[in-house]
């Protein structure tokens, strides 16, 4: 339950991955909890339960109804390297 542990696990998974001749390898990483610690206690639990549904399916439209300081975590959704460049925009602002 560290981030050593994470990195350790992701790492031999790769590691395996390669050693059995997988290429192109793409991990996506996510955050079950991030919009429920996001939101401390400024939604509802129904409230919370739609955003969630709604940042999983990546509807803008419907994420804005409920709280658009949420939007940037669609937009955050890709490659590592732009989408952390992404997530620090939102932590810096």
């Amino acid at each position: 339950d560290t981030v050593a542990a994470a990195t350790e696990v992701v790492r031999v998974a790769i590691e395996a991955l390669r050693a059995g001749g997988v290429e192109g390898i793409a991990l996506d990483f996510t955050l079950p909890d991030l919009a429920d610690c996001l939101a401390g206690d400024s939604l509802t639990p129904a409230q919370l339960a739609t955003l969630r549904d709604r940042l999983d399916a990546k509807d803008a439209a419907g994420v804005a109804a409920i709280e658009p300081r949420y939007l940037p975590l669609i937009e955050a959704a890709g490659p590592f390297d732009a989408a952390i460049e992404r997530l620090r925009a939102i932590d810096a602002g």
